[in-house]
């Protein structure tokens, strides 16, 4: 009988071993958390509040870390918070210009209309818009967000929110490579320099973090 026990009791941690262990595994990655904002340098405008923890107004600033040759991916946290006039992120990719013109790179917008978010994306002198129903779920006063670039031929953009967990194509809100994804897409051309940078338009950048691409292909 003891020797039944015994062999129960060993049974029972091996069985609730084995079933963490599943669990485990079926966990959605938690990402990488991001603080503060990577070191940067102002390219213009003028800030309400400029340091390393929060950057809050009108202007723009260039991140000192360059973009990756193929991929590069920001983690941002920002708050649109002028629902009257225009509230507004930019995101810059793989720029040639210092000055992060709209023109250069590929830059990846965002901004507020009510309630809502809009999004599109400019490359050159070509802009696509991001379908809205991509983004019905973005709120303008909290935007805690992934972006990825993919500097190819042509450039291919992805966007997730932070709370997603799990990072692949499947899951991105916007994929540029998927049908449906751009109002008048496919996109072409890319980026021809490496600065990377944000832009700010009435607007609050909490934190702001180069972080490792989440899609290889």
């Amino acid at each position: 009988m003891e020797k039944f026990f015994l062999s129960f009791n060993i049974f029972s941690r091996f069985f609730l071993l084995t079933c963490t262990l599943a669990l485990a595994s079926c966990q959605a990655p938690e990402g990488e958390k991001i603080y503060g904002i990577d070191s940067n340098t102002i390219v213009s405008g003028s800030f309400n509040q400029y340091d390393n923890a929060k950057v809050s107004g009108t202007g723009s600033i260039r991140f000192e870390t360059i973009a990756a040759t193929v991929r590069h991916s920001l983690t941002v946290r920002t708050s649109l918070y002028d629902a009257l006039t225009l509230s507004a992120m930019s995101l810059h990719f793989y720029s040639d210009s210092p000055a992060l013109s709209s023109t250069k790179g590929v830059v990846v917008h965002f901004e507020r209309q009510g309630a809502s978010v809009m999004g599109s994306i400019q490359i050159g002198n070509s802009s696509y818009s991001i379908n809205n129903q991509n983004l019905i779920y973005y709120i303008p006063t909290s935007l805690n967000l992934i972006v990825e670039v993919h500097n190819s031929s042509p450039a291919r953009v992805l966007i997730w929110r932070k709370d997603v967990g799990i990072y692949t194509a499947d899951t991105a809100d916007v994929d540029t490579a998927r049908a449906g994804d751009l109002t008048n897409g496919p996109m072409v051309g890319s980026g021809a320099g490496t600065y990377v940078g944000i832009s700010l338009n009435l607007a609050t950048l909490s934190a702001a973090q180069a972080t490792t691409p989440q899609v290889s292909y």
